[in-house]
């Protein structure tokens, strides 16, 4: 199977988004439509009450009518609450959806967090191996490689160290840029001097002193 890419995680990503909206708007719109049910039903029976409490003797037609409205009105709320309920179906099914979804662009996350580690890697190898290579030629017209920091950043680009393009430069290092150097690539310090740490690190990379 091929390896996912970032274009698949973003579509991924985009029909949660969208899934997400539809599930929102339909809660929404089912608690709104039950709350005007609600709210119509309630105002129709203090009217009724009122009536009543006027109309004690009222004719049969009338009385009819409004047993009508009730049933009508019953109707109504029986509507919204089973609209309702198929809503609340509708949503719990497509939260399902949504938890599969995100399942799967976590998963793919993943992957192309793994992707990128060993892109890093293979990119750092080849660094060292050019170095090794040119060990003895480097100069500042033809330098070493920048080798990436084992998490794959650039140690001159996203960090701000000095560029170990050549023998020279890396002799000059200071001890705080040493120890940045040896945080980056792991590199066990132990108990030697700092000329010592600056010709380990110079091997490191690839090259020497």
């Amino acid at each position: 199977m091929a390896p996912p890419t970032l274009g698949f995680a973003q579509a991924s990503i985009t029909r949660f988004s969208a899934l997400a909206h539809v599930r929102d708007t339909l809660t929404e719109q089912s608690a709104q439509a039950l709350w005007e049910a609600e709210v119509a039903l309630d105002a129709e029976k203090r009217r009724l009450a009122d009536d009543n409490a006027h109309n004690a003797a009222e004719p049969n037609w009338l009385a009819a009518l409004r047993n009508e409205m009730r049933q009508g009105f019953h109707e109504v709320r029986q509507e919204v609450r089973q609209g309702l309920h198929n809503n609340t179906v509708a949503i719990n099914a497509l939260r399902e959806r949504v938890d599969h979804v995100e399942v799967r662009v976590g998963r793919v996350e993943t992957r192309l967090v793994s992707i990128e580690e060993k892109v890093g890697m293979v990119l750092q190898e080849s660094q060292i191996m050019f170095n090794q290579l040119n060990r003895a030629k480097a100069t500042a017209e033809f330098p070493w490689k920048k080798v990436l920091f084992d998490d794959g950043t650039d140690p001159v680009d996203d960090r701000g160290l000095p560029y170990l393009s050549t023998p020279a430069i890396i002799s000059d290092l200071s001890l705080n840029n040493v120890i940045s150097y040896e945080d980056g690539y792991h590199i066990d310090r132990g108990a030697r001097s700092l000329p010592e740490r600056r010709a380990q690190l110079a091997r490191f990379i690839g090259g020497c002193l």
